[in-house]
C-alpha cells in the first residue's frame, strides 16, 4: 500500500500536467498601412488542440477574436467543448497592430488591411500546422445542435 500511494499520486499529477493546453504562436506579419506602405508587425495567437485529435484527420477550427481574450492570453471558454466535439480553438490577439488596444476592423481602404491580413495569416498557419479544414458552415450547424453558440 505504501508503494502504491506515491505511484497513484504521480499518475494523477502526470495526467493533469500533460493535459492539452493552449500554445502561443508568435510570428511576423508583413502587411500594409492605410496608405499602402509596407509595415512589419510582431503578432501572436493561441491554439488549443485537444489531445485526442490526430493530425491525420482534418478538423474544424473555431476562431475566437473577441475583446476579452485578445490581450495575449488564450480563451479557455471553448476548451471543454473542443475536447468533447473535436475541434481546434484559435484565439486571436490584437496586440502588435498599429492601434494597439483594439482590432482594426474598420474600412480597410481607410484604416489599412493589417488585421484582415492577420486573420488570413492565422487561418493559413493553423490549417497547415494543425490540419484544420475551413468547412465551418456545416460544422457550425452541428455545434449549435450541441450547445455551442457561434
Amino acid at each position: 500500500m505504501k508503494t502504491i500511494l506515491p505511484f497513484l499520486s504521480l499518475v494523477l499529477f502526470a495526467s493533469t500536467a500533460l493535459a492539452a493546453t493552449a500554445v502561443q504562436v508568435n510570428f511576423t506579419l508583413r502587411t500594409t498601412d492605410a496608405n499602402g506602405a509596407p509595415i512589419t508587425q510582431s503578432r501572436s495567437y493561441h491554439v488549443y488542440r485537444p489531445d485526442n485529435l490526430p493530425l491525420t484527420t482534418p478538423r474544424p477550427m473555431l476562431l475566437s477574436f473577441g475583446a476579452l481574450f485578445t490581450l495575449g492570453v488564450a480563451n479557455p471558454y471553448f476548451d471543454a467543448k473542443a475536447t468533447a466535439m473535436g475541434f481546434v480553438v484559435v484565439t486571436g490577439n490584437f496586440l502588435g497592430n498599429s492601434l494597439g488596444n483594439v482590432w482594426n476592423n474598420d474600412n480597410p481602404r481607410i484604416t489599412g488591411w493589417e488585421d484582415f491580413d492577420y486573420t488570413d495569416a492565422v487561418i493559413a498557419a493553423v490549417k497547415a500546422s494543425d490540419n484544420c479544414s475551413d468547412r465551418l458552415r456545416h460544422w457550425r450547424l452541428q455545434a449549435r445542435a450541441h450547445g455551442v453558440c457561434l
